[in-house]
């Protein structure tokens, strides 16, 4: 409903019929907690995309916004629990990334920030088989 509020898309990109063995109610909190840091951070009528492959090895999921990136001290914090990086709401408690990562790694996945090539900040979630 953020997305839609800043008048933003989300466009879902990806091989059609993929299988992920998890929690979904909460991967959907997990994948819900990015999306809104994204939304966050994207301009009014910007786009989000999500791109999701697997292999034999894992499930990705990648996350990508239009917004201005991550700055060295929020690639090194963002995962922290309270911790606010520049630009968000001011009314957030800090803690939705934090329980994104922690959501993610109780079911044998991984999640990470890194700054895109393009511009942007680039979430990636993945789970192993």
């Amino acid at each position: 409903s953020l997305a839609d509020h800043r008048k933003q898309k989300i466009l879902m990109e990806g091989a059609e019929g993929l299988q992920l063995s998890c929690d979904m109610g909460w991967t959907a909190e997990a994948l819900a907690n990015i999306l809104k840091n994204c939304s966050e951070h994207t301009p009014e009528g910007g786009c989000i995309r999500i791109h999701v492959t697997q292999n034999t090895i894992y499930t990705r999921i990648l996350i990508d916004d239009e917004g201005p990136g991550l700055t060295s001290e929020e690639c090194r914090r963002i995962f922290e629990r309270f911790y606010k990086g520049t630009g968000g709401d001011r009314d957030s408690a800090g803690v939705g990334l934090a329980l994104a990562k922690s959501l993610t790694e109780s079911q044998n996945g991984e999640l990470r920030a890194e700054n895109r090539k393009e511009g942007g900040a680039r979430f990636l979630m993945t789970f192993y088989q």
